[in-house]
């Protein structure tokens, strides 16, 4: 149940970045379009800001300020990930290790989708 709950999160997490990014996919500049091989790559578009942020009137200073933490925190918050997705492996190693031989074969046939009479 755990591990639905965790794919659920996960797949809503995904689908709510996608959507931040969605807006902004089309605000490709004349200059961005235009770059030829062997040229600087384009900068890439600033974060979007959190919701409704746009609609406080943020001064230059304001959403530069904001922006910064933004990225900063992404690059936490994805080191993090990585460092579940590890451990979580992990956790797999060591609940398997606790499975016999004809359970762990089982456990690899149900994960595969498989019933119990194929």
């Amino acid at each position: 149940m755990l591990r639905v709950r965790l794919c659920v999160l996960a797949l809503l997490s995904g689908l709510a970045v996608a959507g931040l990014f969605a807006g902004h996919a089309d605000e490709a500049t004349d200059k961005d379009k235009g770059a030829k091989k062997g040229e600087e790559k384009p900068k890439k578009p600033p974060l979007p800001l959190p919701r409704y942020f746009e609609q406080l009137g943020l001064r230059q200073d304001q959403e530069r300020a904001i922006r910064k933490a933004q990225a900063s925190y992404r690059a936490k918050i994805d080191e993090l990930r990585k460092r579940i997705e590890k451990l979580r492996a992990e956790e797999r190693q060591a609940t398997e290790k606790v499975l016999t031989a004809e359970q762990l074969k089982r456990l690899r046939e149900l994960r595969a989708g498989k019933k119990p009479n194929d």
